[in-house]
């Protein structure tokens, strides 16, 4: 016999057709049914949350790449670290920086933020290109010996720019650490990688540097990039150290290096400089 009421509350009769053996199934319907639909509409409400969120960090990513697309000051690029940093933009974000503080001078913050990003992102598809960044930013901090080790992890097809980048970079840090015949070793074997390539006038430019190069001569860091301003920057500015080391027949080599550093163009030796940094547009074009 059916149940005719529920918690005290009257309940819809069974049917009068419903087959026997239908009606326990009924029953429980009829008893939990709102408890069903209690439980029903939360799981709508969660589904409904759920795509909501899901929009909602679409957009913010799609912001942060807009954002990112434009952004090269280190102001800017904090700001979005701030901002987007715990997105999956994070990353590169912070690789960003890391070269905005690298073209600015800030070789030490450089050298944090690309150590950071190495330690975080060890699989990361640019952990290369950070470690380029890395080394420059040691080479440029003087820290030859320790830009040499770092250079020697980059992981690189041979040939690739990334590659040939870390071995003008370890070049330039064993000529300007005292070791000029490796510097020139380095150069030598990279020559027959690179003939017939983008890459074969920046070996003779750096070989040309080298070759020039007398060690540091005084306390002054600007003075000693005299002869081989290439040595703590990338290959293409390389063309400094021999417009000071031409004009040196016919003056003083600390007094040219001084007008030289005068009247180069920052913008131009910042971007040029950035080559060994970790620009994603090179290794991705690899």
């Amino acid at each position: 016999m059916s149940k005719t009421q529920i918690d005290g509350k009257p309940v819809k009769p069974v049917p009068a057709n419903m087959p026997e053996e239908l009606v326990p199934a009924y029953e429980w319907i009829v008893e939990n049914g709102r408890s069903c639909a209690y439980q029903v509409a939360i799981v709508i409400l969660v589904a409904v949350l759920a795509i909501a969120y899901t929009k909602s960090r679409a957009a913010k990513y799609e912001n942060a790449s807009a954002a990112l697309l434009t952004a090269s000051d280190v102001t800017t690029l904090e700001d979005l670290n701030g901002r987007f940093g715990g997105t999956k933009l994070g990353p590169m974000i912070r690789l960003r920086l890391a070269r905005a503080f690298y073209d600015a001078g800030q070789y030490d913050s450089a050298k944090e933020t690309y150590a950071q990003f190495v330690r975080r992102n060890p699989g990361h598809k640019l952990v290369e290109e950070a470690r380029l960044g890395l080394a420059a930013s040691e080479e440029a901090l003087r820290e030859f010996q320790q830009a040499i080790e770092d250079y020697r992890k980059i992981e690189a097809p041979a040939g690739s720019p990334t590659k040939t980048m870390a071995l003008l970079g370890e070049a330039r840090s064993m000529a300007a650490s005292g070791d000029k015949a490796a510097a020139r070793e380095i150069l030598g074997s990279l020559a027959k990688d690179v003939e017939g390539t983008q890459w074969e006038d920046s070996v003779e430019r750096v070989t040309g540097a080298i070759d020039r190069f007398e060690g540091f001569r005084s306390e002054s860091f600007s003075d000693q990039l005299s002869a081989l301003r290439g040595a703590l920057a990338p290959a293409d500015a390389a063309d400094i150290a021999a417009d000071a080391a031409d004009a040196a027949e016919t003056a003083d080599a600390a007094d040219i290096t001084a007008d030289a550093a005068e009247t180069a163009d920052a913008a131009d030796i910042a971007a040029d400089a950035a080559e060994t940094a970790d620009e994603p547009a090179a290794p991705v074009a690899e």
